[in-house]
């Protein structure tokens, strides 16, 4: 049997930044307040999980059996996905979409940049239209099935959601993040980190200064250009600004990089954690501050602890991360 080809190491700037993510939706989904530093987070945390999955097909797109990898993240992503949405956790399951975006990342990552380019900035501009055109069409269809007698819950609706017209999260608005991913990845250094993190910085901070003051509206989840832009600013204003921190200082990329590196695993304790908090009726939602410490404290204790109990690989990439890389090289092989 032949020997599993040596992976690269990864990259811990972007594990921090991935485990920053982590932080970010843990406030999202459970942090009481304050509503501007929960607000916040609402408009970073899909964005930068879509970013980040381009970014990762981009820093994979060579290694060996990467057509196998791809399949397989994808299929784990929509799989436990579909089986987290029935624990009745109090949260939209953002996996599936991350895993159809999984698919189109790593096509994207094989196209011209002025074709990357294209596809994000056509993406950028249907999004207002395209989740006007899916509500209706949703309506439409869930409007003759009842009148029909039929269920009106079906994979229709739920492919108008996935791609242009989700309450939350849509391929639309993934695909100008990994669009934006893809072209900083490819064109990545010293002063494309610099002009990016100075050019989303301004346009965030314009964009957040006009909506406190009313002229625009800038209202997370939203399909409005304006909301996107920001969104989009404020994912590359973290990303390269954690990169920066994560390269000068060596703990702090030590301490988030492993987080990072098991997010899939933490997403499901995170889910699970949730639908326990409000299983029975013991709490109507889940913000709490309490269960976000909770959840802070187990899921970092699980990232830094278990590669140096599990060190085998694949396991020591994490518990759900162990069966997907073994999947791949079992398939591989």
């Amino acid at each position: 049997m032949a020997s599993s080809p040596t992976v690269p190491p990864r990259d811990r700037g972007i594990d921090a930044v991935r485990g920053v993510a982590v932080l970010s939706m843990f406030v999202a989904h459970f942090a009481p307040g304050p509503a501007d530093v929960v607000q916040l987070s609402d408009h970073l945390t899909a964005p930068l999980f879509g970013f980040l999955v381009a970014w990762g097909a981009f820093l994979g797109r060579d290694r060996p059996g990467v057509l196998v990898s791809t399949l397989v993240r994808a299929a784990a992503l929509v799989g436990i996905g579909l089986a987290l949405e029935q624990v009745g956790a109090p949260i939209i399951i953002v996996l599936v979409w991350l895993g159809a975006l999984t698919l189109l990342a790593a096509v994207l990552v094989r196209l011209p940049s002025w074709a990357v380019a294209a596809v994000g900035l056509t993406c950028l501009a249907l999004v207002p239209s395209a989740a006007r055109w899916g509500d209706a069409r949703i309506t439409s269809w869930r409007t003759a099935e009842v009148l029909a007698g039929r269920d009106a819950q079906g994979l229709v609706p739920r492919l108008y959601e996935l791609t242009v017209s989700g309450q939350a999260y849509r391929l639309t608005t993934l695909l100008v993040m990994a669009a934006a991913a893809v072209l900083l990845a490819r064109h990545d250094g010293p002063w494309t980190r610099l002009v990016s993190l100075g050019t989303a910085l301004v346009a965030a901070t314009t964009l957040q200064l006009a909506d406190l003051t009313g002229r625009v509206e800038v209202v997370p989840y939203a399909t409005t250009h304006q909301t996107q832009v920001f969104a989009l600013a404020l994912v590359v204003t973290v990303v390269q600004a954690v990169r920066a921190v994560a390269d000068a200082v060596t703990p702090f990329a030590g301490l988030l990089a492993p987080l990072g590196a098991m997010t899939l695993s933490v997403y499901v304790v995170q889910i699970l954690a949730s639908a326990w908090w409000v299983r029975d009726g013991w709490h109507v939602r889940d913000e709490s501050w309490p269960l976000l410490a909770a959840l802070g404290a187990v899921s970092f204790a699980l990232a830094l602890t278990w590669p140096r109990v599990v060190r085998p690989d694949p396991w020591r990439r994490g518990p759900i991360e162990g069966v997907e890389r073994a999947t791949v090289d079992l398939l591989r092989r």
